[in-house]
Formats: structure tokens, sequence, C-alpha cells
């Protein structure tokens, strides 16, 4: 029996750039109806579904290529590979958003993150230095966040969807 590898790469990239658009795609729509600085569990919700959608999917048709067979390992690494890529283009257009196209909405995030004190009482202007590491910060933890969730994604989705060729044949 020939065996050939199929490219995990090319399942993670596609599908990583698919996560991305469609998170994009949500930011943008958020941003447009003003629902970027509110906390809903729908748009939590939202959020997931397409992270467990896109990265499912990415898995699904890596095994359909690899003629149904699905090792534990390589679910996780594409799971993992499209979290990653599609946090990455996400968090870059995050940045984008807050710092070119809606600066007001950083200061709002910044606003309701902050507890009030009576120095900031006298101070009502936000550095720029505050703000680069606010968006540092929002980056950084959204990239952890993002990065568990995939890997739970994947390990879960990995286990359900696993099959190992038999060794006798």
């Amino acid at each position: 029996m020939v065996e050939t590898t199929i490219s995990i790469k090319k399942f993670i990239i596609k599908y990583g750039l698919i996560l991305g658009v469609f998170l994009i795609i949500y930011g943008y729509v958020s941003y447009i109806t003003e629902n970027r600085t509110t906390t809903n569990w729908v748009f939590s919700a939202i959020n997931l579904s397409l992270f467990i959608i896109v990265t499912l999917l990415g898995i699904y048709k890596y095994k359909l290529a690899s003629n149904g067979f699905l090792k534990l390992s390589q679910a996780f690494i594409i799971g993992v590979g499209i979290s990653l890529i599609g946090s990455i283009i996400y968090i870059i257009w995050d940045i984008f958003l807050l710092k070119i196209l809606a600066p007001d909405i950083l200061d709002r995030l910044v606003e309701l993150n902050k507890t009030p004190s009576a120095n900031d009482i006298q101070k009502s202007d936000i550095t720029q230095n505050n703000q680069n590491s606010f968006v540092l910060a929002i980056s950084i933890a959204s990239l952890i966040g993002n990065m568990i969730v995939g890997t739970l994604i994947a390990l879960l989705g990995g286990a359900i969807l696993q099959k190992n060729p038999d060794p006798f044949e």
C-alpha cells in the first residue's frame, strides 16, 4: 500500500484565512452596529461558533483528503494552526480599527476598564502611551484566549473525528 502524505500546512493556511475573514466581517458588523463596547452573551456565542465551525470544517476536510483517516495529533496541529492564523488576522484588524478607523472606541474601552480615582478625575485626558499599552494588553489577551479555545476545539474535534488506519491491512 502506497502512502501519500497530505500537507497539513495547506489546510491550516486555507481555513485560518477563512476564519480570519469571518472574524473581520463579524468585527466590522459589530463596529457598524455599535456593539463593539457592549458585553452580551450572544456576541460571544457567535464568535465561539465561528471558531468551532471553521476549525472543525478544516479538520474534517483534512480527514476526507487523507482517505478518511485522522490522527489526534494531526487534528491538534490543524486546529491550533487555524486558530493562530485566524486570531492574528483578527488582531491586526482590531488594531487597525482601534488606532485608525475609530479611536473613540479605544477611549470608551479604556474608560470601561478603568476604576475611577481622585487622580483620574483630575486627569481626564488619556495619554497615547496608556492607549498603546491597552491595545497591546487587549491583543495579547485575545490571542491567548483564542488559542485556548482553539486548542480545546481541536482536541475535542480530533477526539471525535479521529480514525487511525488499521495496521493489519
